[in-house]
């Protein structure tokens, strides 16, 4: 397993440890600050980059698949985009630099000494969220909202309600549906550790397959008006039989054009594999 870590200075002497896990096996990878989870995704074997913001900044975590089968890693402040801090930088070019580097040197120091003493809380994480992840820990169901632009979760504990905040997700579930308000998704939590919660996009509950399911009906329909309604809902049905969410997210993104498994390429995949071809002679 790769573990990585990255101390990155914020505002008002704060100091950010980023830490990076990764299965090189598995796949599995996680990325957490100063102890809390930030992203999780699983069975990342090739190159893939993650975005983030750190108070107000933006970071990229780069994950480069290597020509031999190993991989490298890369944390990289975006200096492009227009932001506080990146005004703050280029103002500040006129001031001192000894004194900046005396600052960042002192932050660095104090970073590892925190890095040290608290390495091993991370680890403990990543291994109950692997579990969760593998089917360990209580079921729930997380319902999700929106505060202040970002997304959050909450989800019931015995008598109680506990709250998280997501990932960074855009406006997009890992599936590429548009998440909204009030979206309800199966997880599990650890007994021991009830703020620790794996979502599990790919198993739905009833009420978010039927709303995924009428806009990829949607989609399948506009895209294809050669095709009457009764066939565009038996498709859809073949596809969710044979790939369950994942068969019905290549069908809702059959016409976009990106990196993500769940594109053109992935619904062609699909459509002319032989199990898909045999059975779609029951929708004519």
């Amino acid at each position: 397993m790769a573990q990585l870590q990255w101390t990155v200075p914020g505002y008002g002497g704060k100091t950010y440890l980023v830490g990076l896990y990764h299965g090189e096996d598995s796949g599995h990878l996680m990325v957490h600050c100063n102890n809390k989870v930030m992203l999780v995704d699983f069975g990342v074997k090739a190159s893939k980059d993650y975005s983030f913001f750190l108070d107000e900044e933006l970071f990229e975590v780069k994950i480069i698949e290597q020509k031999n089968g190993t991989y490298s890693y890369e944390m990289v402040h975006n200096e492009e985009i227009d932001s506080p801090h990146n005004r703050r930088r280029e103002e500040s070019k006129k001031s001192d630099r000894r004194s900046i580097f005396a600052g960042i040197g002192l932050v660095v120091f104090i970073g590892i000494i925190f890095a040290f003493l608290h390495f091993r809380a991370p680890a403990h994480e990543a291994t109950l969220l692997a579990g969760l992840a593998e089917g360990r820990g209580v079921d729930t169901q997380v319902s999700i909202f929106q505060k202040q632009n970002r997304w959050y979760a909450n989800y019931r504990v015995d008598n109680e309600v506990e709250e998280i905040v997501l990932p960074q997700l855009g406006d997009r579930s890992p599936l590429g549906f548009p998440l909204a308000v009030g979206d309800q998704f199966s997880a599990r939590y650890a007994p021991t550790d009830t703020d620790l919660v794996f979502i599990d996009w790919h198993n739905l509950v009833p009420a978010q397959l039927e709303r995924y399911f009428q806009l990829t009906m949607a989609v399948h329909a506009e895209l294809h008006p050669e095709i009457s309604s009764r066939q565009v809902l038996c498709q859809l049905q073949l596809a969710l039989a044979l790939e369950g969410a994942a068969g019905l997210a290549k069908f809702y993104r059959q016409d976009q054009q990106n990196q993500s498994e769940y594109n053109r390429d992935a619904y062609l995949r699909l459509v002319r594999g032989e199990e898909f071809k045999r059975r779609v002679k029951e929708c004519l």
